[in-house]
Parts: structure tokens; C-alpha cells; sequence
């Protein structure tokens, strides 16, 4: 999704029961990830806890809740009667069957140098590459880095989904009389 940033499997992969609504962040399957703090998250035996968190923005969260509950996955396939997740193929159909000519990857390169280039917002490098689940530093660095950045990671998220799809208001009625 271009809405939230980590990897397409990831995507995937991940279970409703992984959403935590108290909080708005989806937590990562046992899958492989680039991020330090991730590396647990690699075997399978991962605990639900020590898995990283993804913040969601108010536009994945509506998306995610307009969506038919048929089974455990976030995201399920359609095209099979057995309660699986689509492929991580699907997304890059998505984005062409909107119309873009881009892929998955590009997607993701689209969003660092938004980033990047953003004068308006000024994001740390190192947020914007933990966004993307990339590791940041050398290896003695990456042993002191152990904070999730949940807060400043939603506020990337957060501009990025506003930037992407900005959130509509409802007009609100006045009385005439």
C-alpha cells in the first residue's frame, strides 16, 4: 500500500488480529526485514509483542475498514475460496489498473525523495528510512539504535497520506433563513 511503507510481504502477510486499534498500527509479520530493530521479527517463533509496528494514517485506516471481513488477512484475495492473502505481486496490479505506470519499488522511491525534498516538513533522514523498514548507520550505530519511532514515524505517514490522498471533508450544511 502507498499509504504505510513496509515491504510488500508484509503487506500481505498481515492478519486483522495484528491491527491494533487502541494504538492505530498494524505489527509485522514473521517475515524477513532490513530493519535492525526487525531482526527478531525473522524467526518464527516471534511473539506478537516483539514484532515492529507500523503506524497507520487515518486514509489506511478507512481503507482497511471499508474492506469485507472474509477471513484473517488485512488484505485477502479474491480470487480463491480458501481464506488466503493476495499475492505481493497484486499491489503492483493495483497501481496500474489506477492508471500509474509505476511498480511497487517505485512507489517507495517515490516516497523518499518526497521526503527528502520536503521543505515544509524537514524529516530526519533516519525516520524516513525506518519508514521504509532500511537500516540506518554502521553496525556499532544500529546496536545502540533500538527505539521504534512510532510518534515520528506517524508524522511522515501522516503528510504522506495527505500528500497522496488527501483526507475530503464533508461540507458542512448551513441554515438559511
Amino acid at each position: 500500500m502507498g499509504l504505510r511503507f513496509p515491504r510488500a510481504t508484509a503487506t500481505v502477510e498481515s492478519s486483522v488480529t495484528a491491527i491494533d486499534k487502541r494504538r492505530d498500527t498494524l505489527k509485522c509479520p514473521s517475515i524477513r526485514t532490513n530493519l535492525n530493530l526487525c531482526q527478531v521479527a525473522t524467526t518464527p517463533m516471534a511473539t506478537q509483542a516483539e514484532r515492529p509496528s507500523v503506524p497507520l494514517t487515518d486514509q489506511a485506516i478507512a481503507i482497511i475498514r471499508s474492506m469485507p471481513r472474509t477471513g484473517r488477512y488485512v488484505f485477502p484475495s479474491d480470487h480463491h475460496e480458501k481464506h488466503v492473502p493476495f499475492r505481493a505481486n497484486a499491489l503492483t496490479g493495483v497501481i496500474k489498473r489506477d492508471g500509474f505506470k509505476a511498480t511497487m519499488h517505485g512507489m517507495r522511491t517515490s516516497f523518499r525523495n518526497w521526503g527528502g525534498e520536503s521543505v515544509e516538513h524537514n524529516f530526519r533522514r533516519e525516520v524516513l528510512e525506518h519508514c521504509l523498514s532500511h537500516r540506518v548507520g554502521d553496525e556499532a550505530k544500529q546496536s545502540y539504535w533500538t527505539a521504534d519511532m512510532i510518534a515520528r514515524r506517524r508524522l511522515v505517514m501522516e503528510a504522506w497520506a495527505n500528500f497522496v490522498k488527501p483526507i475530503t471533508k464533508q461540507p458542512s450544511l448551513k441554515l438559511v433563513g
